[in-house]
């Protein structure tokens, strides 16, 4: 082969890097900017949910979210953080 056509490859598999590196870089900037949902909160509105009651024994809690049990919760805690509701017992749907 000659120098030339060697010459030409290199380059032509160097453009091809880089524009693989290019568009991984792009990707990779828009990513953190789409908003992602694990699901629906109009199903499950809850943070923590407990059927027959929740019972917390810990030194620091903090929930960011709505916290709804059936029954009764104990949470002893030292440092206890709720952002949102603690609904025990509600009016049950026939």
């Amino acid at each position: 082969m000659t120098e030339v056509k060697k010459l030409g490859r290199r380059i032509h598999y160097k453009r091809i890097i880089s524009l693989i590196i290019s568009v991984v870089m792009a990707v990779t900037t828009l990513i953190p900017h789409m908003a992602v949902s694990a699901e629906d909160t109009g199903k499950y509105p809850y943070t923590m949910f407990g059927r027959n009651g929740i019972e917390i024994n810990t030194a620091n809690f903090s929930v960011n979210g709505n916290v709804h049990t059936n029954k009764e919760a104990v949470i002893n805690a030292q440092n206890k953080n709720i952002n949102g509701k603690l609904i025990l017992n509600p009016d049950k749907k026939p």
